[in-house]
């Protein structure tokens, strides 16, 4: 059962147990959108060597359902190798491309439909993975349906490394359409050059 303060207890015969932690968000009304929580430990034992042992602290992320936004994550790419914390993409016929996801956090009225605009600088091209065009859509019957974005990079002569913003213009719909555009989410991309001799090192 899921409650706000777990107490583990470890003695001789659960020393060497190892339990799993399942954590879930409270379903409120509230609008707080995405946020960072805290879950903090603490050890309280009569044996002086784990007595009040500092202990790290857990960061959720927390995603809100009530207020309209866009989830958007890193992937991992199975061509790349790298773990799911960056988006990055190399120039050339046999450079990387990258994906990331998008959905979004609440339903849009039936019958409205929210697309999303993915506006870049000249250094990457983004698109949709299953339509191929610079844009996503999502209505009530697949707001909460994952949707791929392809990550390439531009061939435009030796730059070196670089950084690129990709922009998530949000329209349509009720809710979603009162989204300014000092809202838009973005996403970074690390950008390598093939015509300058570099060295990819990622941290999976």
């Amino acid at each position: 059962a899921f409650t706000n303060a777990v107490v583990l207890t470890f003695d001789g015969e659960t020393a060497n147990t190892k339990f799993q932690i399942d954590v879930m968000a409270v379903d409120d009304l509230g609008e707080e959108g995405a946020r960072l929580v805290v879950i903090s430990h603490s050890i309280n034992s009569d044996s002086a060597v784990y007595n009040d042992l500092p202990i790290i602290n857990i960061f959720v992320d927390v995603r809100d359902n009530d207020k309209p936004a866009l989830d958007i994550r890193h992937q991992a790419d199975s061509t790349t190798g790298f773990g799911d914390n960056t988006t990055i993409v190399l120039e050339g016929d046999s450079g990387l491309t990258d994906t990331y996801s998008v959905v979004l956090t609440r339903a849009p009225a039936a019958g409205e439909t929210v697309r999303v605009d993915l506006t870049t600088d000249s250094q990457v091209i983004a698109t949709s993975q299953t339509t191929g065009q610079p844009f996503l859509e999502f209505d009530a019957s697949n707001w909460h349906t994952t949707q791929l974005v392809l990550v390439q990079a531009a061939r435009d002569g030796p730059d070196g490394t670089e950084f690129s913003t990709i922009v998530h213009e949000i329209s349509g719909g009720t809710v979603y359409g009162e989204i300014t555009s000092n809202e838009y989410p973005t996403l970074e991309v690390t950008v390598y050059d093939e015509d300058t001799p570099s060295v990819i090192v990622e941290q999976n």
